[in-house]
């Protein structure tokens, strides 16, 4: 009868965690997919390259890294070439690939914590593994790496079912099982470079718990015996499968891992002394976001200094921790520690310029993190239980399951996925910096592009000259008809550059103080305002386009077949007398040629640009008798507006100047000034009185 009603407890309990694990992956799929194409808002730079990796290994292109980004590995950008070939290139489907993996996060989450803690008493496997399969799906960091089309979470599923399969075949030296753990191991290391501390917290936790069990006092705990061929055979699996990848991260005249040696400790710190104090830094740091004590302080990835665990989740977090030290000789216990550490170590050696942790770089430690909560949970759950059992009345005894079951599920099935809910999709979200850091400008700055109805128009985006990188987020998502070009600009070179590339065109919209994530510099990819000028000289501005995310001003073209390097004539030509007068230290007066025809005085004025000019002056020339009173002069706007003036080139003005007949012979001084006006107000730039006075005769 005992056994009876032993096997029935048996069956109704895995029946309760298997509706649990359903619930768990229901939400994760509705915080994975509820509006993942507004949420994160725009389309970022990393994500963009991912995307066009992919494309290229969709033409055949094959690749162990990405040509884009610096030490990344290529792994993950196979699966989103899939997913492209299938339903197409698209941010959507991006998105998904991502949102699918971190669904998938949670059952193979719940199968490596019951795979982990399989030999526990009672039922409290199952709910160590529910419990852990519970809290990441509507945990906030969680959600949201797996809602942006970055690599961090698929490592994590190759990992976890690497570990289901080592686990089993490790304990019954089972060759087939070990090779599949193998090669799901070593996979997860082409999906993200920063995941190989995963590829020894394996050994490490075996070979330590080894050490321990020779160290340690005798334990009432039985150890398993170490079985060194399958974690041999497990390990040359695995470093065959990796060792091109790590060939091309470590070898070269610039091997790739180098950025992130300089990044690291390693790199910067000074002495040993300074390592210390680094290292001692960033663990306070790190430390921190567990203890619901501070966090990433960037709107990036986070509400600025939101923890990873609130206070409850916190303090489950310490206790698992102590647990998992108590039994630290049990080797299920001593490889969480082991995985969460490892999984830490990479985010915990980089140096951060604001001291505080990011969240993306300690994603490998997102699964232990949980499960070592989800420990505590299942200890105080079955603590609870048999209290209850034991401690109310009869007629209760029967629900003191549920009854000890509820607040836990009060705490991950509403408690969290309301405060997540909130967190990440009211406040987060609709942030303007979340917007600015995932390049939402760029989004809208491309659904402008795609509204330009003048196919025969083209949008010029500056760069710099030593940086002309281009915006991937443009490359993937512009497909409109007129045409678009990145210009670096150059002095030496723009000018012949516009000549080729504005061939044809004839309506020129400059893009300029674009401001997102990854176009902070973009301001000053012109800074002399070389663009502007060039446009004005040949041609005319026609509108300003202005927005909180970026200026357009659109150009009209004198022909489509504009010859930029025409009329710059950068010195004063032979027949003018060299002057040097700078006048009101915006323009150089560099030369004269004046001559007297009939009662007409001909004067010919050569400028330089200074200083950047903002406004067109109007130049008045007056001839001044001895007693400094004007008897003849001209006020005139150029023909060219002195903003267009670059600053090599000398541009010529030409005026005629009518002399009276009373004028009496003798000698006349030459002023020549600036000005313009502001409204009605008339702003003197300054003058200068040239050396050489006219002679009448």
């Amino acid at each position: 009868m005992r056994q009876q009603e032993t096997a029935k407890k048996k069956q109704i309990v895995p029946a309760n965690v298997w509706a649990l694990l359903s619930i768990a992956v229901i939400l994760a799929t509705f915080f994975r997919f509820f509006r993942l194409t507004q949420t994160p808002p725009g389309f970022m730079f990393d994500e963009a390259s991912h995307a066009l990796d992919a494309l290229d290994i969709m033409r055949g292109q094959l690749m162990l890294l990405s040509p884009r980004l610096d030490e990344t590995a290529a792994g993950y950008m196979y699966f989103l070439a899939g997913a492209f070939q299938f339903f197409g290139a698209s941010v959507p489907v991006h998105r998904a690939v991502t949102a699918i993996f971190g669904v998938l996060l949670i059952p193979v989450t719940f199968f490596a914590a019951q795979t982990l803690f399989n030999k526990e008493s009672g039922q409290k496997a199952a709910w160590i593994a529910v419990f852990s399969a519970l809290l990441p799906a509507t945990s906030f960091w969680g959600i949201t790496v797996s809602r942006i089309g970055f690599e961090y979470i698929p490592p994590l599923v190759f990992a976890l079912a690497g570990l289901v399969f080592f686990w089993r075949g490790y304990q019954d030296e089972h060759w087939g099982l070990l090779l599949v753990a193998g090669i799901l191991t070593a996979a997860e290391f082409y999906l993200y470079h920063a995941s190989a501390p995963f590829l020894l917290v394996i050994p490490t936790a075996v070979v330590l718990n080894w050490l321990l069990s020779k160290i340690l006092p005798k334990s009432p705990v039985a150890q398993s015996p170490v079985r060194w061929k399958a974690l041999l055979f497990f390990c040359l699996v695995v470093a065959i499968i990796d060792l091109p990848l790590f060939l091309a991260l470590t070898t070269g005249a610039s091997p790739e891992v180098a950025r992130s040696v300089q990044l690291s400790f390693f790199g910067r710190a000074t002495g040993p002394a300074h390592f210390v104090q680094l290292l001692a830094g960033s663990l306070i740091a790190h430390a921190k976001p567990f203890l619901a004590l501070g966090g990433d302080d960037r709107w990036y990835a986070n509400l600025p200094e939101r923890p990873i665990l609130d206070p409850i989740l916190a303090i489950s977090f310490v206790a698992g921790t102590l647990i998992s030290l108590k039994r630290i000789k049990q080797l299920p216990y001593l490889f969480l520690l082991v995985y969460w550490g490892a999984m830490l170590s990479p985010a915990i050696l980089t140096v951060a310029s604001s001291g505080s942790p990011r969240y993306f770089r300690m994603t490998g430690a997102l699964p232990p993190t949980y499960i070592l909560v989800s420990l505590a949970w299942a200890e105080l759950y079955c603590r609870l239980k048999a209290w209850l059992a034991t401690s109310v009345r009869a007629d209760l005894q029967k629900s003191a399951p549920w009854l000890a079951l509820a607040p836990f599920l009060l705490v991950s099935l509403i408690w969290l996925p309301v405060n997540t809910y909130r967190d990440y999709f009211l406040l987060w979200a609709n942030h303007p910096q979340v917007a600015f850091y995932h390049d939402a400008p760029i989004v809208r700055l491309v659904e402008r592009m795609e509204n330009e109805s003048d196919s025969e128009a083209l949008f010029i985006l500056p760069r710099k000259a030593t940086n002309p990188r281009p915006n991937y987020t443009i490359d993937f998502l512009y497909h409109g008809s007129a045409g678009f070009l990145y210009l670096p600009v150059d002095e030496a070179t723009v000018r012949p550059t516009l000549t080729v590339k504005l061939s044809n065109y004839q309506t020129v919209h400059l893009i300029a103080n674009l401001v997102s994530g990854r176009e902070k510099a973009q301001r000053n990819a012109d800074p002399g305002a070389i663009l502007p000028l060039l446009f004005n000289r040949h041609g005319q501005l026609l509108e300003t386009e202005e927005t909180d995310d970026y200026t357009i001003q659109t150009y009209r073209l004198n022909s489509n077949h504009v010859d930029f390097e025409s009329h710059l004539q950068t010195g004063t030509p032979p027949e003018f007398k060299p002057l040097s007068f700078v006048i009101g230290d915006k323009l150089k007066l560099a030369g004269i040629n004046q001559r007297l025809e009939n009662n007409d005085l001909f004067i010919d004025l050569a400028w330089q640009g200074w200083t950047k000019v903002v406004n067109d002056y109007t130049v008045f020339i007056q001839l001044l008798d001895n007693d400094g009173n004007r008897v003849a002069g001209v006020d005139l706007l150029p023909e060219r507006g002195f903003t267009t003036l670059d600053r090599q080139e000398v541009m010529i003005t030409h005026y005629s100047i009518p002399l009276s007949d009373q004028m009496r012979p003798g000698a006349y001084a030459v002023l020549v000034g600036l000005y313009y006006f502001a409204g009605d107000q008339l702003i003197n730039i300054g003058s200068a009185t040239l050396d050489e006075a006219l002679i009448l005769e």
